[in-house]
């Protein structure tokens, strides 16, 4: 169990951060166009870049086993998320 804070890497956070800001624009782009089902996919995964870029930073990071646990938590959702949109997208048509 590693219980150690995690090191301040502003470098990666910033990375982490500008790709889930694209990834956030990608989804307003598919509600714009013909791929709305889509969007909340796009926004989950956006969320798990947030995540990630929070915690390369000392003043957002949690503790790390409950960070492992959130990020199991979203991943899992975003999984499910993506699976239902290909289903609904390929419903309709």
């Amino acid at each position: 169990m590693n219980t150690e804070p995690p090191a301040q890497n502003l470098i990666p956070a910033v990375i982490w951060l500008v790709l889930g800001l694209a990834i956030v624009s990608a989804a307003i782009a598919a509600l714009r166009g013909n791929g709305p089902f889509i969007a909340p996919a796009l926004l989950m995964m956006s969320v798990i870049l947030f995540m990630l870029s929070a915690q390369r930073t000392q003043r957002f990071a949690i503790e790390p086993n409950k960070f492992k646990k959130r990020m199991q938590f979203v991943a899992f959702s975003t999984a499910i998320i993506s699976s239902l949109s290909i289903v609904f997208n390929s419903a309709v048509h």
